[in-house]
C-alpha cells in the first residue's frame, strides 16, 4: 500500500507542532548527560540511552543544541564512526555495533513536550496508561528505555474525516479532525501550550510529500541533517489550512479531574482539536 493524503497530512501536522512550539515557545533545554548502556536492541545494534527524551532534531529551532554525535571517553565521534550507527531522537537514544569500552556522553536540546503519534483511546491515555515524570536537569540520572512513556507529552491522533462538496467539477473540501492529548506536568505549561495551539487558528501547514520525510526506522536522519523550514518551504504550495482550534479541559464537576488526580497527581490534560480543510479533486 503507498501513501496516501491522510499519511501526508499527519506526518506534516507533527512536525509542524514540534516546530511551532519549540520556535514559539522556546520549549526546550539544552543539557549533556552520559548515556547508559539499556537492554534494547536494533537489528543487533546496542543501545545507550540518555535519561531525557525527546531530543530535538529540527536544527531551525533558534538556540536548540542539536546532537550530531558521542563521545567515547574522550574522543567525538559521528554517525558512521567507530561502529557508532546512529541517533535516535524520539527515544533518545544512540546506537552502537558493540559495547562501548569507555563513557558514551553527549550534548542535545531536550523537549519540554514529547509528541508522539497514537490511534489509543483517551480512556487509555489518561486514565490507562502509566506516566513516569521526566527527570530534571542535574539530578543523578540513570538511561530511558525506549518503551518508557515520559511526561509532559502531547499524544496525537486522527479523530474524524469526511468529504465535503466545495464546487463543480468534482472539487471536495477534505475536513480532518485531528486531536491532541496533552499532558503537562504543571498549570504553568499547560496553559502555555494551549495558549500556542490556540492561536494556530486560520493558519497554513505545509504538506510535505512521503519521500521528503526526515527520519529513518531507526529515528535517525535519513540524509544529511533536518531543518523544518527548509522543508515547510517546499510543501508550501501544497499546504491544508487550520479552520478551527477547540481546546477542552477536564470538568471537575463531573469528577474527571477528580478521578485523573487519584491515579496521576501531578498530571495536567487538555484536550486540543483542530478542524483541518484540504481542498482537493479525490475523484481524478
Amino acid at each position: 500500500m503507498t501513501p496516501q493524503i491522510s499519511h501526508q497530512v499527519l506526518s506534516s501536522f507533527i512536525l509542524w507542532l514540534d516546530n511551532k512550539i519549540c520556535t514559539k515557545g522556546l520549549a526546550y533545554t539544552n543539557t549533556s548527560s552520559t548515556f547508559y548502556r539499556t537492554n534494547d536492541l536494533l537489528n543487533g545494534n546496542y543501545s545507550y540511552s540518555s535519561p531525557y527524551k525527546q531530543w530535538v532534531a529540527d536544527s531551525s529551532i533558534p538556540g536548540a543544541s542539536i546532537i550530531t554525535g558521542v563521545y567515547v571517553g574522550n574522543t567525538f565521534i559521528r554517525t558512521g564512526q567507530s561502529g557508532f550507527t546512529d541517533i535516535n531522537y524520539a527515544h533518545g537514544q544512540v546506537y552502537m555495533t558493540g559495547i562501548a569500552a569507555q563513557t558514551v556522553s553527549g550534548s542535545f536540546a531536550i523537549k519540554d513536550f514529547n509528541i508522539v503519534s497514537t490511534n489509543a483511546s483517551e480512556q487509555r491515555l489518561l486514565f490507562e496508561t502509566k506516566y513516569e515524570v521526566r527527570p530534571k536537569v542535574g539530578r543523578t540520572l540513570t538511561g530511558l528505555r525506549g518503551d518508557e512513556i515520559t511526561y509532559p507529552i502531547i499524544w496525537v491522533k486522527f479523530n474524524t474525516s469526511n468529504n465535503e462538496p466545495f464546487c463543480f467539477g468534482g472539487t471536495d473540501i477534505t475536513v480532518d479532525r485531528v486531536r491532541a492529548i496533552v499532558v503537562a506536568d504543571n498549570q504553568f505549561n499547560l496553559d502555555a501550550v494551549t495558549s500556542i495551539l490556540r492561536d494556530t487558528s486560520r493558519t497554513y501547514i505545509p504538506l510535505i510529500n512521503s519521500g521528503e520525510m526526515p527520519f529513518n526506522p531507526r529515528g535517525g536522519f535519513r540524509s544529511g541533517s533536518y531543518n523544518y523550514t527548509g522543508l515547510a518551504n517546499k510543501g508550501a504550495d501544497l499546504s491544508t489550512f487550520i479552520n478551527r482550534v477547540d481546546i477542552s479541559f477536564l470538568d471537575a464537576a463531573t469528577n474527571e479531574i477528580n478521578t485523573l488526580k487519584d491515579i496521576h497527581s501531578q498530571i495536567y490534560p487538555a484536550i486540543v482539536d483542530f478542524e483541518i480543510h484540504n481542498v482537493r479533486n479525490p475523484h481524478s
